[in-house]
């Protein structure tokens, strides 16, 4: 998932984890999978020059709060 990730950024494509997790409910289950993703899309919003924060990652995703 996280090639597909990185791929479909590139290609401006800017798909966020939350379809990732409502797409293949078992990562939403994983928390090292979700956590993948999530931070995954955060270095890729990076890439794209953008400051994404912390607490708006927790609000997101408050099951993985602990772990953001």
């Amino acid at each position: 998932m996280r090639a597909d990730q990185v791929r479909r950024w590139r290609a401006g494509e800017r798909t966020l984890a939350e379809a990732y997790l409502e797409a293949f409910p078992a990562l939403a289950e994983s928390p090292e999978g979700a956590l993948v993703l999530i931070c995954g899309e955060a270095l890729l919003r990076r890439e794209w020059g953008e400051e994404p924060q912390p607490q708006e990652y927790r609000a997101r995703f408050p099951r993985h709060a602990d772990a953001l």
